[in-house]
Parts: structure tokens; sequence; C-alpha cells
């Protein structure tokens, strides 16, 4: 019976073979576990970078009317601001660019006609003011600056002046539409002058002092007069109707402009 004498070293070159192939296989396992993360690091940041704001921006879209809707059949004033008047609908829309927000404005309201009587006159002065036009969400406010108290800037009392008096939050007015290409905000004007639970013009107020029984802006009896729109500045003239709570008090109820 003859048998069969391996040498040594053929038997050790029989295991070394497979080490052999190792290295190949973990570069080739190593190139395409690479080559695998590069792709996915390549596309994930772009869908998390391309896809919320479009989702946020649909999402305002659906809730707010398209611009065009609004105005349409609105006679368009460009000027400082630009106005979107409807005379059909006694509707004023004031059109806000992105730069104006937190820009500061200055209000002149003046009596355009009186009573007559009462210290209530033509051409009298009832108050100037800067404001702020400031957006929070799908709403923008009209903010009046703290303008009495305030320091140099890089002065060290301006954090504890910013913390000690506040700016005033008049009022919060809902935006009516966006523009889907300059951005800008729309809103009414008649949510700011012609509401009854809102007196920018400050005539409300004045009125118990003067006659002697308390009155608020009847809406129905309240309209826009005059709208004009100038490079430098805006105009508008508006009638007020008042009405009482208690009609027995008084003579008559006032209208001014």
């Amino acid at each position: 019976m003859k048998r069969l004498i391996f040498p040594e070293n053929s038997k050790n070159q029989q295991i070394k073979i497979p080490r052999k192939n190792l290295p190949l296989i973990f570069f080739i396992l190593s190139l395409a576990f690479f080559c695998f993360s590069l792709y996915k690091g390549f596309w994930l940041p772009l869908a998390l970078s391309s896809g919320p704001p479009s989702n946020e921006q649909s999402g305002e879209q659906q809730t707010l009317a398209p611009f065009e809707q609004v105005v349409q059949d609105a006679q368009k004033l460009e000027g400082l601001f630009t106005l979107y008047r409807n005379q059909a609908t006694d509707k004023v829309y004031l059109e806000i660019k992105p730069q104006q927000l937190d820009k500061k404005f200055l209000c002149f309201v003046t009596l355009a006609s009186g009573l007559g009587e009462a210290g209530i006159l033509s051409g009298m002065p009832i108050g100037d003011f800067l404001f702020q036009l400031r957006r929070v969400q799908n709403n923008v406010q009209f903010v009046i600056p703290n303008i009495n108290f305030r320091t140099r800037p890089g002065d060290p009392q301006a954090g504890s002046v910013e913390r000690g008096f506040s700016e005033s939050i008049l009022y919060s007015l809902p935006l009516k539409s966006i523009h889907s290409q300059r951005q800008t905000l729309l809103i009414d004007l008649g949510d700011l002058l012609m509401s009854e639970k809102r007196d920018l013009p400050g005539v409300k107020a004045i009125l118990p002092m003067i006659l002697g029984a308390s009155y608020s802006i009847d809406e129905d009896k309240s309209y826009f007069k005059d709208v004009k729109a100038f490079p430098l500045n805006v105009e508008i003239a508006s009638i007020y109707g008042f009405s009482s709570d208690d009609d027995s008090a008084v003579n008559y109820l006032p209208s001014v402009s």
C-alpha cells in the first residue's frame, strides 16, 4: 500500500492561500460601504433642507387667500406704501414690503372736520407718534417703540433700558394674503382704522370729557373718504360715525373726519 507524503511547505502554502484573499475582500467591502455612505450623505441633507420650507410655504398658502384674489377689482396706488382701494366694498388694503418691517414711521392724526363747538374744531391736531410694523406668524403687530428713554449705541446701560422700558403693542392685525413672488404682506386697513375695538385716531377717548357721554365708533356709519399714496407719505381721510349706549343722555351723535 502506497502512502502519499506531502512536503511540509506545501501544507503551509494551502493554509496561507485563503489568508492572502482576506485583505482583498475587506478592501472591496470597505469600498462598497464608503460609496454607499457617500451616496446617502449627499442626498440626505438635500432632503432635510428642501423639504420643510416647501411644506411650510404651502401651509401658509392654504390658510391665506391668493393675493390677486383679495385685491381683485381694487385700484392700485403706489407710493411709500402700496395701497389697494375697492370703492364698491369700501375696502383699503396695505401692502408691506419685507424691508419695511421693524422700521420706524411717523404718523400724524388731525381732524379734517369737527362739530363746531366744545373744542372739536376743524384742523385740530389729535396726536403724532412713531410706529413700527412687525410680523408675528400670520399677524402684523402695530408697535409703538420706546423713544422717551434711550442710550447711545454701545452704552452698558442699553440692556437695562431695554428691560426696564418695553415697547407697546397696540394692535395685532390678521394677514389677508402673502404675495408668492414679492413676499409682501397684505393687511386690511379697516381692521386698524374702522374697527369698534380699535381707536387709532384717539377721538373716542376725548369725546366723554367734552360731550359728557361715552361713544364708540359705529362701523356702519364710518367709511374711507380719500386715499392717496405719495413717494414719501400716505394720506388717508376717514369719516367716523359714533354711537352711544345711552342715546337718551345726548342730543346728537357726532360724526367727524
